[in-house]
């Protein structure tokens, strides 16, 4: 029964997700950034509560992108190029330089679009943008149902925009 309801829960969020990047399409600032595969995306201006503004890594085989939408809280998408293995309900993992950061049960689906939107400093997709940000360089490390992906991250070659959606969010 639990189980169930943490399986519906994952859904809902995730069409919740997909249903926020689908109201806020459209005129995206697209800046690549100097660390290879990093760009960052943003939408309205700095001194608007609506602000948009996101950090995108294209991999070789996944996407990863983190950010703050509409001013109202962190979302955290993950794309692999193949679809995980395991059931309904994934457990993955993130961590940086090997230290783990959180696990987390994400809804499978046939989409391979692994998404969620937090609110709040004391939320997972809080503490890994505050991870990346506090580390400065490292390596985060996502793994769950039969796929990793490795995900650089250099502060300063990517002009510390984590800090920027910690400020769009209102959470620094």
């Amino acid at each position: 029964m639990i189980r169930t309801f943490r399986i519906l829960g994952a859904a809902l969020a995730a069409s919740a997700i997909a249903l926020s990047v689908q109201a806020q399409a459209g005129d995206w600032r697209v800046t690549p950034l100097a660390q290879d595969g990093w760009s960052a995306e943003e939408k309205g201006e700095a001194d608007e509560p609506t602000r948009s503004v996101r950090l995108v890594y294209q991999g070789e085989d996944f996407k990863f992108s983190f950010g703050c939408v509409l001013g109202y809280g962190i979302d955290v998408s993950w794309m692999p190029d193949r679809a995980l293995e395991g059931g309904l309900l994934i457990p993955v993992k993130f961590s940086i330089d090997g230290d783990l950061l959180f696990e987390r049960d994400i809804a499978n689906n046939d989409r391979k679009d692994y998404a969620w939107q937090e609110r709040g400093d004391a939320t997972n997709a809080a503490s890994l943008v505050y991870a990346i940000w506090e580390k400065g360089a490292g390596t985060l490390t996502i793994e769950g149902g039969g796929v990793t992906s490795i995900v650089p991250f250099d502060e300063v070659k990517n002009e510390y925009w984590s800090e920027e959606i910690l400020f769009a969010c209102g959470l620094f």
